[in-house]
């Protein structure tokens, strides 16, 4: 059953693991009016008829574009314009969707009207209980580790992800990530995604859902299940492009979208930062110092 979502996906430089969400896809039941592919692969080759030669059970028709720019948020914002539904899927291009992925979503969103957006649960990174020492670092922060978690967008963004839920349809959630994530058309900005995010592009998905989340209802879908293979990127791999976009796309999601700029969300940040690099033992760095140096940079300019 074809249904009228336009999927967008942008990619770069991973044709194999691109494969792979694809054949996932074409075995789905409902299936997406139109999947765009916004390729910013440094030699691109436009493979949209070798997906069906390659799956013949893929009903959806498709779209494989270079990028006019690259960047996933770029990327996304180009498929948006060139989408003919009302309907906005995003999927990371490195995903395998379970059995009736793409239905519960499509179920979840159409059947609430409230609802701006809806994402799947990722299987292989979902929630997790917070131990003694987390509970302690966000004490610290001032954030209330008593009320449930799932899905919440807290303290100076830090973000959880939602529960592996299974007995129920779905979940209230403060944010969506864009690894498989359905909008309506009509809840999304113009752009879509806000030009700051460059690059990786990280927390892009986060801001955009913010916004949406001001006048909608965010979704999950504990029974929309995929596996995320993460693949590596060519920033994603760089502990100082990383570092300092970690810094300043919090503090700008922080500032812009949340509106709180007060001294103690400052400190708040500054807790937060200094944690997550004792965590990932980054702190003992130069890298990591570097980055954040880079980012204060940045920052006195936002």
């Amino acid at each position: 059953m074809v249904v009228a979502i336009s999927l967008i996906i942008p990619t770069l430089n991973r044709r194999q693991a691109l494969h792979r969400t694809i054949e996932s896809i074409s075995v789905q039941e409902y299936q997406p009016d139109e999947i765009l592919i916004i390729d910013a692969s440094t030699h691109f080759v436009n493979e949209s008829y070798t997906f069906k030669q390659l799956f013949p059970n893929l009903k959806s028709n498709i779209l494989h574009l270079p990028a006019r720019q690259k960047g996933s948020a770029k990327q996304r914002n180009y498929g948006v314009e060139i989408a003919k539904n009302e309907i906005i899927g995003f999927a990371d291009d490195d995903i395998l969707l379970e059995k009736k992925c793409i239905e519960n979503l499509y179920r979840g969103l159409t059947e609430n009207e409230s609802c701006g957006g809806i994402n799947a649960i990722i299987s292989n990174q979902s929630f997790s209980p917070l131990g003694m020492i987390s509970k302690m670092v966000y004490w610290t922060m001032g954030i209330n580790t008593n009320e449930t978690l799932y899905g919440k967008c807290v303290g100076p963004v830090i973000t959880f992800l939602p529960a592996y839920l299974q007995e129920v349809d779905v979940i209230k959630v403060d944010w969506l990530n864009t690894t498989c994530t359905l909008y309506r058309k009509e809840a999304l900005p113009n752009p879509v995604f806000d030009e700051h995010f460059t690059g990786y592009s990280l927390m892009e998905d986060l801001a955009l859902s913010l916004r949406v989340g001001q006048n909608w209802t965010l979704l999950n879908s504990p029974r929309a299940v995929i596996y995320h293979d993460s693949q590596p990127g060519e920033e994603k791999n760089n502990l100082l492009i990383m570092g300092e976009m970690d810094l300043v796309n919090r503090y700008y999601i922080m500032k812009y979208i949340l509106h709180h700029s007060s001294f103690k969300h400052k400190l708040q940040l500054l807790l937060q930062q200094v944690f997550s690099g004792i965590a990932t033992k980054q702190i003992f760095k130069l890298t990591y110092w570097k980055a954040k140096m880079n980012a204060l940079q940045k920052i006195r300019s936002l």
